[in-house]
């Protein structure tokens, strides 16, 4: 038990000695990644040719292991360089993509809603590393960028440029994107502004205007024409106001009924004076 604790802490203490920690691989990792971050730990900590293959060996797991064994049969993984190894995993992990395919969701893929400019531009890139456009790899960036973004003035700003390269389209349309936020924000804080000024508006109980409080109001001793009261204009007489909105109906039935009286006391003037006429003549 002591020997086996003994053992450990020596482990410890080389594995402390290192610079840097790689974990072991495991199957959901990307392996073009974990291979550069090895070769890197193999640079900065010296490790010369005869010590990678076993390292890499006891790094890939178990289940890298009998995946290499398999692809070495009918020779040992041990026996292989440390390149050979590498190739044999990437030809099975990570088969050649199919260029065609490649190109198709490159030309395919445009911003999306919730995407911003830079992390569109990141998956075009991304895409693109497995398309094969060599030399041309900027021109099409430049492209797919003006083709795919969102934001039309934007597109159409980009679309004006007779001499657009790669990075002067990645610097404009981020630029644009960064002062059409700007100015969004912006707008939305003056209507809030606006909204909080109206709110904080009241009319004056006296004459109906904001500009000033009742206090001030020049016709706070005025007398209402329609209540005959002190303090308000008729615009302004609550009376009025509550008869009209609460009582519709009886006002108009008792227009009806003056008119009708009206028109009643109109017919008896007419008759009595109809009558008399034929006394007279009679």
């Amino acid at each position: 038990m002591a020997n086996q604790n003994a053992a450990g802490n020596q482990g410890q203490v080389i594995m402390q000695q290192q610079i840097g920690i790689i974990s072991e691989f495991k199957f959901n990792m990307d392996w073009d990644n974990y291979i550069e971050r090895l070769e890197q730990y193999f640079i900065v900590n010296s490790v010369v040719d005869e010590k990678k293959v076993p390292l890499l060996l006891t790094l890939v797991g178990d289940e890298g292991y009998a995946l290499l064994k398999n692809l070495c049969t009918p020779d040992l993984p041990s026996t292989k360089e440390f390149k050979e190894l590498i190739k044999l995993m990437s030809n099975h992990l990570k088969p050649k993509p199919n260029i065609i395919t490649e190109r198709y969701k490159f030309k395919e893929r445009k911003q999306k809603d919730d995407e911003n400019i830079s992390n569109f531009v990141a998956s075009l890139m991304n895409i693109a590393s497995k398309c094969d456009f060599g030399t041309n790899l900027e021109n099409h960036l430049r492209d797919q960028i003006v083709w795919g973004i969102r934001d039309g003035a934007i597109k159409k700003r980009l679309l004006g440029e007779s001499d657009l390269t790669y990075k002067k389209a990645v610097e404009m349309s981020t630029a644009m994107e960064a002062a059409i936020k700007d100015a969004r924000q912006l707008a939305v804080g003056s209507e809030m502004v606006n909204v909080i000024r109206n709110r904080d508006k009241k009319e004056c109980f006296c004459c109906g205007r904001t500009n000033h409080q009742i206090k001030d109001c020049y016709y706070r001793n005025a007398t209402c024409n329609n209540c005959n009261r002190k303090g308000h204009l008729a615009k302004m007489c609550r009376i009025k106001s509550e008869a009209k909105g609460r009582y519709p109906e009886f006002q108009r039935e008792t227009q009806q009924k003056k008119e009708c009286s009206n028109f009643r006391g109109r017919g008896k003037s007419s008759s009595r004076g109809h009558f008399n006429l034929r006394r007279a003549t009679s």
